[in-house]
Formats: structure tokens, sequence, C-alpha cells
């Protein structure tokens, strides 16, 4: 009996550890869309590179009334809704919006109600030769691309500047030289060499 009672005790631990580190994980915002468990509209905000995107996301009736913890993974790549217009790549959540142009610091989004949320996301164009989004560009969520998803977190653990992580994304998506992104953007010579320096590492480690 002490064995049984021993071994359900651990599956209980078990259990309750698996809930929490599901719970620490979060889901992912595209799944949740895809399960119908959440409204979401991505739009621009001008900027190619940094602080460009902003999510507006939304519990349905389907999510139930838990809160809900939702993830944008680095890598997760934004369609935009203009052929004309670059795609993105996510490097991640910067935070909860508290006005147009302030926010509070969050890697994930939660969510506590069916009220409309925005979220502060940071991300990089990811089509050398295409025009940059603007406030009126619409996106769509694909899935992450593992090179991408390596490249900004290495640059992000490098702490890279803006510049130099927009090159990294570049050097990979486009293949582009030095020459010409200094063309369309101001990177300087260290920066990329830094971005270089990542974009071999992460293409090495994930071929």
């Amino acid at each position: 009996m002490r064995v049984t009672v021993r071994w359900a005790l651990a599956g209980a631990a078990l259990a309750l550890a698996a809930v929490a580190t599901a719970q620490s994980r979060g889901v992912l915002l595209s799944e949740a869309v895809a399960a119908g468990k959440v409204r979401c509209a991505v739009h621009g905000l001008g900027g190619s590179s940094g602080d460009t995107v902003r999510v507006y996301v939304q519990k349905t009736p389907k999510a139930g009334p838990a809160p809900l913890v939702l993830e944008i993974p680095p890598g997760t790549l934004l369609q935009s809704d203009n052929r004309t217009t670059q795609a993105m790549v996510v490097a991640g959540v910067k935070g909860r919006m508290a006005g147009e142009t302030t926010y509070s610091r969050a890697s994930r989004i939660e969510l506590a109600d069916n009220a409309i949320s925005a979220y502060l996301v940071e991300a990089y164009c990811a089509e050398f030769e295409k025009a940059n989004p603007t406030r009126s560009t619409r996106f769509r969520m694909a899935r992450p691309d593992p090179t991408l998803a390596c490249v900004l977190r290495e640059a992000a653990s490098r702490r890279l500047s803006v510049r130099a992580t927009q090159a990294a994304v570049w050097i990979l998506t486009d293949r582009v030289s030095y020459g010409k992104v200094r063309g369309k953007f101001p990177v300087s010579v260290d920066e990329w060499n830094a971005a270089v320096e990542v974009a071999k590492a992460c293409w090495r480690s994930t071929r």
C-alpha cells in the first residue's frame, strides 16, 4: 500500500509539474488563432527594424474563463497583405501597450478577460528588395523559420544593435553584400562583421 501511495503521489507531482511547465511555456498565438480561441490582427507601425509591429488580440468564448498566456516565438514570419511590401520576422514580444507610444514590458501576451489588448512586437524586414511596411500594412502570421529564429536569438544573446540584427536577417534571406546594404540602410563595418558572424553560425547549426 505504501508503494502504491508513493507512486500515486509521484504521479500527481509529475502531473502538476507538467501543467506548470505547459503554463510557463504558454500557447503559440498562431495555434490559439487556428483553434478559434483568439482573434488577432497584426499591423505595421511604419518602420523596418526593431519595434515595428503591433498585435491586437482578444479571447473568444472558446478560450473559456481562465487566463490565457500566448507566445510568438522568434523566427515567426509575418506575410504582408501587399506583394510589394516586405515580409517581417518576429524577434519577440516587447510589451503591452499602455498608450499610443508607451508600453509596459512583457515577453508574452497575457489575456485575463475578453477585452482587446495591444502588444508591441520587435520584428525585422525579411525581403531586402521590397518596400518597407507602413502604418497601413497588415500581416498574417506564418510558421517560424528555424534559421531566422537562431539568428534572432543569437543576436539577442550577443546584444547586437538593431542595425546589426537587421543586417544578419538580410544576409540569410537575400544574400546581400555590405555595399548593397549600405546603399539602403546605415550599418557600420563593426555591426556588419558582427552580423556576418551570427549569420554564419546559425547557417551551420541549422543545416
